[in-house]
Protein backbone atom coordinates (compact mmCIF):
# COMPACT_ATOMS: atom_id res chain seq x y z
CA UNK A 1 0.00 0.00 0.00
CA UNK A 2 2.60 2.72 1.12
CA UNK A 3 4.60 1.71 -2.69
CA UNK A 4 2.25 1.75 -4.78
CA UNK A 5 1.05 5.55 -2.65
CA UNK A 6 4.52 6.86 -2.81
CA UNK A 7 4.55 5.71 -6.48
CA UNK A 8 1.23 7.62 -7.33
CA UNK A 9 2.86 10.92 -5.45
CA UNK A 10 5.92 10.51 -7.36
CA UNK A 11 4.02 10.39 -10.69
CA UNK A 12 2.38 13.60 -10.02
CA UNK A 13 3.62 16.49 -12.10
CA UNK A 14 3.19 18.81 -8.46
CA UNK A 15 6.08 16.43 -6.83
CA UNK A 16 8.41 17.89 -9.74
CA UNK A 17 7.41 21.54 -8.22
CA UNK A 18 8.26 20.17 -4.54
CA UNK A 19 11.56 19.09 -5.71
CA UNK A 20 12.30 22.30 -7.42
CA UNK A 21 11.04 24.09 -4.42
CA UNK A 22 13.78 22.20 -2.23
CA UNK A 23 16.43 21.99 -4.92
CA UNK A 24 16.21 25.85 -4.25
CA UNK A 25 16.10 26.54 -0.91
CA UNK A 26 19.15 23.84 -0.23
CA UNK A 27 20.89 24.76 -3.93
CA UNK A 28 21.14 21.13 -4.48
CA UNK A 29 18.80 18.19 -6.01
CA UNK A 30 17.29 15.44 -5.06
CA UNK A 31 19.14 12.55 -7.09
CA UNK A 32 17.48 9.36 -5.83
CA UNK A 33 14.22 7.67 -3.89
CA UNK A 34 13.71 4.69 -2.54
CA UNK A 35 11.02 2.50 -0.85
CA UNK A 36 11.17 1.50 3.13
CA UNK A 37 11.59 -1.66 1.87
CA UNK A 38 14.85 -0.13 -0.54
CA UNK A 39 13.11 -0.49 -3.54
CA UNK A 40 14.21 2.07 -6.13
CA UNK A 41 11.53 4.88 -6.90
CA UNK A 42 13.47 7.48 -9.10
CA UNK A 43 17.19 8.49 -10.10
CA UNK A 44 18.84 11.21 -11.34
CA UNK A 45 22.33 10.09 -11.80
CA UNK A 46 23.49 12.57 -14.22
CA UNK A 47 23.51 15.36 -11.82
CA UNK A 48 25.88 14.22 -9.83
CA UNK A 49 28.20 16.65 -9.57
CA UNK A 50 31.64 16.22 -11.85
CA UNK A 51 34.11 14.35 -9.34
CA UNK A 52 31.02 12.04 -8.57
CA UNK A 53 30.52 11.29 -11.94
CA UNK A 54 34.29 10.24 -12.64
CA UNK A 55 34.12 8.13 -9.63
CA UNK A 56 30.91 6.58 -10.60
CA UNK A 57 32.25 5.73 -13.90
CA UNK A 58 34.41 2.68 -12.13
CA UNK A 59 32.82 -0.46 -10.41
CA UNK A 60 34.45 0.19 -7.40
CA UNK A 61 33.76 3.96 -7.49
CA UNK A 62 29.80 2.88 -8.14
CA UNK A 63 29.95 0.51 -4.93
CA UNK A 64 31.64 2.62 -2.26
CA UNK A 65 29.01 5.65 -3.79
CA UNK A 66 26.16 3.52 -3.32
CA UNK A 67 27.29 1.92 0.10
CA UNK A 68 27.53 6.03 1.00
CA UNK A 69 24.11 6.26 0.34
CA UNK A 70 22.75 2.64 1.82
CA UNK A 71 24.01 3.73 5.13
CA UNK A 72 22.45 7.22 5.04
CA UNK A 73 19.11 5.30 4.12
CA UNK A 74 19.90 3.01 6.92
CA UNK A 75 20.48 5.78 9.35
CA UNK A 76 17.26 7.58 8.09
CA UNK A 77 15.27 4.67 9.44
CA UNK A 78 16.99 4.12 12.64
CA UNK A 79 16.48 7.94 13.41
CA UNK A 80 13.23 8.64 11.79
CA UNK A 81 15.06 12.32 10.55
CA UNK A 82 16.86 13.75 7.69
CA UNK A 83 21.12 13.13 7.84
CA UNK A 84 23.92 14.92 6.55
CA UNK A 85 27.29 13.27 6.42
CA UNK A 86 30.10 12.46 4.02
CA UNK A 87 29.90 10.80 0.65
CA UNK A 88 32.96 8.32 -0.34
CA UNK A 89 34.29 11.45 -2.60
CA UNK A 90 34.08 13.69 -0.05
CA UNK A 91 31.09 15.29 -1.04
CA UNK A 92 28.22 16.07 1.54
CA UNK A 93 25.80 12.97 1.13
CA UNK A 94 22.27 13.60 2.52
CA UNK A 95 19.17 11.85 3.08
CA UNK A 96 15.53 12.31 4.48
CA UNK A 97 12.38 10.80 5.47
CA UNK A 98 9.51 10.77 3.42
CA UNK A 99 6.43 9.88 6.11
CA UNK A 100 3.12 9.63 6.11
CA UNK A 101 1.03 9.23 9.51
CA UNK A 102 4.11 8.40 11.18
CA UNK A 103 5.77 5.58 8.93
CA UNK A 104 8.16 5.89 6.55
CA UNK A 105 7.30 5.25 3.37
CA UNK A 106 10.33 6.24 1.56
CA UNK A 107 13.66 8.03 1.59
CA UNK A 108 14.99 10.52 -0.71
CA UNK A 109 18.47 11.77 -0.81
CA UNK A 110 21.10 13.44 -2.42
CA UNK A 111 24.66 14.75 -2.96
CA UNK A 112 25.55 18.64 -2.55
CA UNK A 113 28.01 20.30 -4.80
CA UNK A 114 30.26 21.28 -1.77
CA UNK A 115 32.18 19.18 0.40
CA UNK A 116 32.73 17.95 4.04
CA UNK A 117 36.24 19.16 3.88
CA UNK A 118 38.67 20.70 1.64
CA UNK A 119 39.19 18.02 -2.00
CA UNK A 120 43.03 18.23 -1.16
CA UNK A 121 45.44 16.51 -3.64
CA UNK A 122 45.78 13.58 -1.19
CA UNK A 123 42.13 13.17 -1.08
CA UNK A 124 42.59 13.20 -4.96
CA UNK A 125 45.37 10.51 -5.01
CA UNK A 126 43.13 8.49 -2.99
CA UNK A 127 40.38 8.49 -4.84
CA UNK A 128 42.40 8.05 -8.15
CA UNK A 129 43.96 5.00 -6.43
CA UNK A 130 40.69 3.56 -5.48
CA UNK A 131 38.75 3.82 -8.78
CA UNK A 132 41.58 3.19 -10.85
CA UNK A 133 41.28 6.68 -12.58
CA UNK A 134 43.79 9.28 -13.98
CA UNK A 135 44.62 11.65 -11.31
CA UNK A 136 45.50 14.23 -12.96
CA UNK A 137 41.37 14.57 -14.42
CA UNK A 138 40.27 13.85 -10.65
CA UNK A 139 42.34 16.48 -9.61
CA UNK A 140 41.04 18.70 -12.46
CA UNK A 141 37.48 17.77 -11.69
CA UNK A 142 38.26 18.96 -7.68
CA UNK A 143 39.04 22.15 -8.84
CA UNK A 144 36.79 25.20 -7.57
CA UNK A 145 35.07 22.75 -5.21
CA UNK A 146 34.53 24.34 -1.91
CA UNK A 147 33.82 23.03 1.17
CA UNK A 148 30.42 23.64 3.59
CA UNK A 149 31.50 24.75 6.89
CA UNK A 150 29.67 22.53 9.88
CA UNK A 151 27.29 25.56 10.57
CA UNK A 152 25.63 25.55 7.06
CA UNK A 153 26.08 21.23 6.98
CA UNK A 154 23.45 22.43 10.18
CA UNK A 155 21.74 24.69 8.45
CA UNK A 156 21.04 22.08 5.81
CA UNK A 157 20.27 19.30 7.75
CA UNK A 158 17.42 21.73 9.55
CA UNK A 159 15.45 23.11 6.26
CA UNK A 160 15.35 19.19 5.05
CA UNK A 161 13.76 18.13 8.48
CA UNK A 162 11.31 21.04 7.28
CA UNK A 163 10.70 19.93 4.31
CA UNK A 164 10.41 16.62 5.62
CA UNK A 165 7.60 18.09 8.09
CA UNK A 166 5.83 20.23 4.92
CA UNK A 167 5.86 16.55 2.67
CA UNK A 168 4.25 14.53 5.59
CA UNK A 169 1.53 16.67 5.96
CA UNK A 170 1.07 16.87 2.21
CA UNK A 171 1.43 13.64 1.96
CA UNK A 172 -1.77 13.23 4.47
CA UNK A 173 -3.63 15.82 3.06
CA UNK A 174 -3.55 13.94 -0.43
CA UNK A 175 -4.22 10.45 1.11
CA UNK A 176 -7.52 11.50 2.71
CA UNK A 177 -8.36 13.77 -0.53
CA UNK A 178 -6.91 11.71 -2.68
CA UNK A 179 -6.52 14.79 -4.92
CA UNK A 180 -3.19 16.84 -4.38
CA UNK A 181 -3.67 19.39 -6.84
CA UNK A 182 -6.46 20.52 -5.08
CA UNK A 183 -5.50 19.94 -1.84
CA UNK A 184 -3.27 22.45 -1.51
CA UNK A 185 -2.31 24.64 -5.05
CA UNK A 186 1.47 23.59 -4.87
CA UNK A 187 2.65 26.49 -7.07
CA UNK A 188 1.26 29.31 -4.90
CA UNK A 189 1.02 27.42 -1.39
CA UNK A 190 3.67 24.76 -1.02
CA UNK A 191 6.33 26.34 -2.86
CA UNK A 192 5.43 29.72 -0.87
CA UNK A 193 5.70 27.93 2.60
CA UNK A 194 8.85 26.10 1.80
CA UNK A 195 10.26 29.22 0.22
CA UNK A 196 9.47 31.33 3.81
CA UNK A 197 10.53 28.52 5.94
CA UNK A 198 13.88 28.79 4.15
CA UNK A 199 13.86 32.60 4.97
CA UNK A 200 13.39 31.63 8.41
CA UNK A 201 16.91 29.60 8.57
CA UNK A 202 18.09 32.59 6.81
CA UNK A 203 16.90 35.14 9.43
CA UNK A 204 18.16 32.73 12.70
CA UNK A 205 21.55 32.80 10.70
CA UNK A 206 21.79 36.89 10.50
CA UNK A 207 22.54 39.37 12.57
CA UNK A 208 19.73 41.26 12.82
CA UNK A 209 19.12 42.06 16.65
CA UNK A 210 16.40 40.16 18.25
CA UNK A 211 13.16 42.39 18.10
CA UNK A 212 14.12 42.79 14.54
CA UNK A 213 14.46 39.16 13.63
CA UNK A 214 10.72 38.50 15.40
CA UNK A 215 9.19 41.39 14.03
CA UNK A 216 10.41 40.31 10.49
CA UNK A 217 8.91 36.73 11.60
CA UNK A 218 5.85 37.60 12.58
CA UNK A 219 5.20 39.93 9.07
CA UNK A 220 6.18 37.03 7.17
CA UNK A 221 3.87 34.82 8.93
CA UNK A 222 1.01 37.09 8.74
CA UNK A 223 1.72 37.29 5.00
CA UNK A 224 2.00 33.76 4.12
CA UNK A 225 -1.25 32.86 6.20
CA UNK A 226 -3.02 35.50 4.56
CA UNK A 227 -4.34 36.56 8.26
CA UNK A 228 -4.67 39.89 9.65
CA UNK A 229 -2.12 39.56 12.78
CA UNK A 230 0.58 37.64 14.39
CA UNK A 231 2.24 37.76 17.35
CA UNK A 232 4.78 36.21 19.62
CA UNK A 233 5.05 35.84 23.15
CA UNK A 234 7.75 34.78 25.45
CA UNK A 235 7.49 33.29 29.04
CA UNK A 236 9.14 35.01 31.88
CA UNK A 237 8.84 31.90 34.14
CA UNK A 238 9.51 33.13 37.77
CA UNK A 239 6.39 35.31 36.84
CA UNK A 240 4.45 32.43 34.66
CA UNK A 241 3.50 35.71 32.14
CA UNK A 242 3.72 36.01 28.68
CA UNK A 243 5.02 39.35 27.31
CA UNK A 244 3.96 40.37 23.50
CA UNK A 245 7.56 40.92 22.20
CA UNK A 246 6.62 41.32 18.57
CA UNK A 247 3.69 41.58 16.54
CA UNK A 248 2.06 42.78 12.85
CA UNK A 249 -1.58 43.48 12.97
CA UNK A 250 -2.14 44.58 17.23
CA UNK A 251 -1.41 47.83 18.52
CA UNK A 252 2.26 48.20 18.84
CA UNK A 253 0.61 49.84 22.69
CA UNK A 254 0.01 45.62 23.51
CA UNK A 255 4.09 45.26 23.47
CA UNK A 256 4.06 46.61 26.88
CA UNK A 257 1.55 44.55 28.31
CA UNK A 258 1.13 41.52 29.77
CA UNK A 259 -0.74 38.44 30.41
CA UNK A 260 -0.95 35.97 32.85
CA UNK A 261 -0.67 31.82 32.00
CA UNK A 262 -3.72 30.80 31.68
CA UNK A 263 -5.37 33.86 30.88
CA UNK A 264 -7.42 33.99 27.38
CA UNK A 265 -6.53 31.57 24.62
CA UNK A 266 -2.79 32.46 24.55
CA UNK A 267 -2.76 31.73 27.96
CA UNK A 268 -4.31 28.49 28.10
CA UNK A 269 -2.40 27.58 24.99
CA UNK A 270 0.70 28.07 27.56
CA UNK A 271 -0.75 26.47 30.03
CA UNK A 272 -1.65 23.31 28.17
CA UNK A 273 1.07 23.30 25.77
CA UNK A 274 -1.21 22.47 23.42
CA UNK A 275 -2.78 24.61 20.09
CA UNK A 276 -6.14 25.99 20.42
CA UNK A 277 -7.88 26.46 16.85
CA UNK A 278 -11.17 29.05 16.78
CA UNK A 279 -12.93 29.76 14.25
CA UNK A 280 -15.17 31.78 15.92
CA UNK A 281 -13.78 33.58 18.52
CA UNK A 282 -16.77 36.07 19.46
CA UNK A 283 -18.47 33.17 20.81
CA UNK A 284 -15.89 31.47 22.59
CA UNK A 285 -15.79 32.44 26.22
CA UNK A 286 -11.74 31.73 26.06
CA UNK A 287 -11.27 34.76 23.81
CA UNK A 288 -11.95 37.18 26.74
CA UNK A 289 -8.58 38.17 27.45
CA UNK A 290 -7.13 41.49 27.83
CA UNK A 291 -6.79 42.05 24.35
CA UNK A 292 -9.69 42.00 23.36
CA UNK A 293 -11.40 43.79 26.11
CA UNK A 294 -9.73 46.97 25.08
CA UNK A 295 -11.33 49.84 23.45
CA UNK A 296 -8.82 49.77 20.83
CA UNK A 297 -9.11 46.36 19.99
CA UNK A 298 -13.05 46.17 20.04
CA UNK A 299 -12.84 47.69 16.77
CA UNK A 300 -10.75 44.84 15.39
CA UNK A 301 -13.52 42.20 16.13
CA UNK A 302 -11.23 39.25 15.89
CA UNK A 303 -13.46 36.31 14.25
CA UNK A 304 -10.83 33.85 14.03
CA UNK A 305 -7.75 32.86 15.74
CA UNK A 306 -5.04 29.95 15.89
CA UNK A 307 -2.57 29.57 18.84
CA UNK A 308 0.44 27.07 18.98
CA UNK A 309 2.99 26.89 21.92
CA UNK A 310 6.65 27.46 21.39
CA UNK A 311 8.71 24.61 22.88
CA UNK A 312 12.34 23.87 22.49
CA UNK A 313 13.91 20.77 24.22
CA UNK A 314 10.65 20.42 26.15
CA UNK A 315 10.78 23.80 27.57
CA UNK A 316 7.90 26.16 26.94
CA UNK A 317 9.29 29.41 25.90
CA UNK A 318 6.26 31.33 24.65
CA UNK A 319 3.57 31.55 22.42
CA UNK A 320 2.95 32.09 18.71
CA UNK A 321 -0.59 33.01 17.36
CA UNK A 322 -2.28 34.39 14.38
CA UNK A 323 -5.86 36.18 13.71
CA UNK A 324 -8.31 36.71 11.52
CA UNK A 325 -10.99 39.74 11.58
CA UNK A 326 -13.07 37.58 9.26
CA UNK A 327 -14.27 34.00 9.71
CA UNK A 328 -11.80 31.55 8.74
CA UNK A 329 -12.02 27.80 8.82
CA UNK A 330 -8.24 26.56 9.58
CA UNK A 331 -7.18 23.36 7.53
CA UNK A 332 -5.23 20.91 8.80
CA UNK A 333 -2.59 21.84 6.57
CA UNK A 334 -2.77 25.45 8.09
CA UNK A 335 -2.37 24.02 11.71
CA UNK A 336 0.34 21.72 11.14
CA UNK A 337 2.38 24.48 9.15
CA UNK A 338 2.46 26.85 12.14
CA UNK A 339 3.41 23.88 14.71
CA UNK A 340 6.63 23.64 12.37
CA UNK A 341 7.09 26.91 12.06
CA UNK A 342 6.06 27.32 16.04
CA UNK A 343 9.02 24.33 16.70
CA UNK A 344 11.63 26.17 14.89
CA UNK A 345 10.89 29.96 16.24
CA UNK A 346 11.32 28.87 19.51
CA UNK A 347 14.61 27.24 18.48
CA UNK A 348 15.94 30.99 17.64
CA UNK A 349 14.33 32.59 20.61
CA UNK A 350 15.96 29.99 22.79
CA UNK A 351 19.13 30.22 20.92
CA UNK A 352 19.25 34.17 21.46
CA UNK A 353 18.06 34.18 25.03
CA UNK A 354 21.46 31.90 25.79
CA UNK A 355 22.87 34.46 23.19
CA UNK A 356 21.99 37.35 25.45
CA UNK A 357 22.80 35.89 28.44
CA UNK A 358 26.29 34.56 26.95
CA UNK A 359 26.94 38.59 25.74
CA UNK A 360 26.24 39.73 29.49
CA UNK A 361 28.68 37.45 30.80
CA UNK A 362 31.06 38.20 28.41
CA UNK A 363 30.67 42.05 28.94
CA UNK A 364 31.52 40.81 32.85
CA UNK A 365 34.61 39.52 31.96
CA UNK A 366 35.73 41.88 29.35
CA UNK A 367 35.33 44.35 32.42
CA UNK A 368 37.42 42.46 34.78
CA UNK A 369 39.97 42.00 32.59
CA UNK A 370 40.52 45.82 31.38
CA UNK A 371 40.68 46.80 35.14
CA UNK A 372 43.20 44.18 35.89
CA UNK A 373 45.59 45.23 33.39
CA UNK A 374 47.76 47.97 34.36
CA UNK A 375 46.56 51.75 33.81
CA UNK A 376 48.38 54.09 33.37
CA UNK A 377 52.04 51.76 32.16
CA UNK A 378 54.53 53.07 34.52
CA UNK A 379 56.87 55.74 33.19
CA UNK A 380 60.35 55.13 33.01
CA UNK A 381 63.38 57.32 31.63
CA UNK A 382 64.86 56.82 28.71
CA UNK A 383 62.21 54.42 27.19
CA UNK A 384 58.71 54.39 26.10
CA UNK A 385 56.64 51.98 27.03
CA UNK A 386 53.11 51.38 25.51
CA UNK A 387 50.90 47.69 25.45
CA UNK A 388 47.80 46.21 23.62
CA UNK A 389 45.91 43.55 23.63
CA UNK A 390 43.30 42.39 20.87
CA UNK A 391 41.74 39.16 21.66
CA UNK A 392 40.88 36.81 19.02
CA UNK A 393 37.61 36.14 20.99
CA UNK A 394 35.35 38.93 22.59
CA UNK A 395 37.01 37.80 25.62
CA UNK A 396 40.73 36.51 25.80
CA UNK A 397 43.38 35.35 28.59
CA UNK A 398 46.15 37.51 27.73
CA UNK A 399 47.73 39.27 30.25
CA UNK A 400 50.81 41.56 30.76
CA UNK A 401 52.28 43.62 33.89
CA UNK A 402 54.93 45.93 34.35
CA UNK A 403 55.85 46.06 38.23
CA UNK A 404 58.17 48.27 39.91
CA UNK A 405 60.77 46.42 42.03
CA UNK A 406 63.67 47.19 44.12
CA UNK A 407 66.33 49.29 42.97
CA UNK A 408 65.19 50.65 40.28
CA UNK A 409 64.05 48.04 38.21
CA UNK A 410 61.30 46.88 36.36
CA UNK A 411 59.55 43.33 36.12
CA UNK A 412 57.56 42.62 32.92
CA UNK A 413 55.80 39.63 32.37
CA UNK A 414 53.75 38.75 29.22
CA UNK A 415 51.42 35.39 29.47
CA UNK A 416 49.14 34.02 27.30
CA UNK A 417 46.13 31.56 29.16
CA UNK A 418 45.51 28.49 26.98
CA UNK A 419 42.04 29.29 25.85
CA UNK A 420 39.58 31.33 25.18
CA UNK A 421 36.26 33.24 26.71
CA UNK A 422 35.22 33.91 29.79
CA UNK A 423 37.67 30.40 31.70
CA UNK A 424 40.67 31.87 29.90
CA UNK A 425 39.65 35.55 31.47
CA UNK A 426 39.04 34.14 35.21
CA UNK A 427 42.08 31.90 35.16
CA UNK A 428 44.13 35.16 34.35
CA UNK A 429 42.72 37.16 37.02
CA UNK A 430 44.19 34.12 39.37
CA UNK A 431 47.38 34.64 38.27
CA UNK A 432 47.52 37.92 38.38
CA UNK A 433 46.81 37.83 41.83
CA UNK A 434 49.45 35.05 42.56
CA UNK A 435 52.12 37.70 40.74
CA UNK A 436 51.24 40.36 43.07
CA UNK A 437 50.84 38.36 46.27
CA UNK A 438 54.59 37.03 45.18
CA UNK A 439 56.24 40.54 44.29
CA UNK A 440 55.03 43.13 46.51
Amino acid sequence: MSTSFLKEILSNSDWQQMQDALEKAIDAPILWIVSESGSAMQGADERYPELCQLVRESQEGLRRCRNSHRTRFREVGRTGSPVVSECFCGFVGFALPLIMEGEIIGVAGGCHHRSVSPITMKKCAELSAACNIDVKETMDRAKGVKHMPKVEQKRLQTTLLMFSDMVSILFRCNNEIGVLSMTLDMEGHFAKRLSFLSEILKLAASELDWEEMLNNITSRIKKVLSVDACSIYILYQAQQELALIATDGLPRTFLVRRLKVGEGVTGQVAETRERIVVDDATSDPRFRDSLSSSKTDRRRQWKSVLSVPLVAQDRLVGVIDVRALNPKSWSQADTDFLSILAEHVAGIIEKDKFRMEISRDLEAARYIQTKLLPDPLPEIEGYDVAAIIVPNSQVGGDYYDLIPMEEGRLGIIIADVSGKGIGAAILMANIQGLVNAYTY
